[in-house]
This record gives structure tokens, sequence and C-alpha cells, in this order.
């Protein structure tokens, strides 16, 4: 059975479900950039599929554990389907499922994980982008990659 009849077809729709009640996410990644600027925060951004099972097993269980939404209220969340926004996942060269990205302000990759994470592993994939000292020293705003426009 597919992760989004398992789960309800709300939950793949542009960060609604199951997740989304415990995380805050954005709808989708410009909005995502918008905020984070605003914010001055990193980005989070989860990308999943609709036909990875993987993907349902993170939003299903690594996601909704504590300490992951605990620390998420520290980035601006994106959860990014893959199969709808494929030319964000492209541009950002995300090629397995799921995948975890934290982007700093000015646009660059701080950290990433793929595949179905642990929560220690995930928790420490995001520690570690907001440990990067480009992160912390970051106040110029973000820069738009092409391709995102």
């Amino acid at each position: 059975m597919p992760p989004d009849t398992q789960l309800g077809s709300g939950l793949w729709a542009r960060g609604q479900g199951v997740a989304a009640a415990s995380i805050e996410y954005s709808d989708d990644y410009a909005t995502g950039l918008t905020r984070a600027k605003a914010e001055k925060k990193p980005l989070l951004l989860i990308f999943r599929a609709r036909w990875c099972r993987w993907s349902g097993e993170m939003v299903q269980e690594t996601l909704i554990d504590s300490r992951i939404v605990s620390l998420s209220k520290q980035f601006v969340c994106v959860l990014v389907d893959a199969d709808h926004d494929s030319h964000v996942a492209r541009v950002l060269n995300v090629k397995r499922f799921p995948t975890v990205l934290v982007v700093g302000l000015n646009g660059q990759e701080r950290s990433r994980t793929t595949g179905r994470s642990a929560v220690a592993t995930l928790a420490e994939t995001m520690r570690d982008g907001l440990r990067s000292p480009l992160v912390a020293s970051e106040n110029t705003g973000i820069t738009r990659q092409s391709g995102f426009e």
C-alpha cells in the first residue's frame, strides 16, 4: 500500500497532514525563502516523494518526534513534494528520497542527509546546520538561485 494511502492523501498535499500538525511548514520553496529572509532563519528543506516508502515512514515516524519538532522551531521548514516541485529537487541536486537539507541565509547548503533518518541522525543534521559559522553570522539575506524565480 503506498504511503499516501496509508496516511491519507492530505499528508502529501503541500505541507498538510499528520506531520504538518506538529512542525510548521511553508507551502513551497519560494514561500520558505521569503519567510527565512524575513525571520533570519535557515531553511530546513525536506524532500519526499509520494511513491517513496521511506519518505512516508520518515513523515509518519521521525518528523513527529518531539526532539525534531522542537529543533524545527529554529528553522523555516519546507516540505517539498519532489513530484510536484521537481525543478527545486533538480537544482539542489536531490536524487534520492527522502533528503533533508539545511540551507543558510545566503542560499548555501550547510548539511544534508539522505534516506529515512533515525531521529538522532536527523537531529544531528539539523544541529550541524545550526552550528555552521556561516548560518550564525549570515545577515545579508537570501540570494535566490537561478531556476527558483
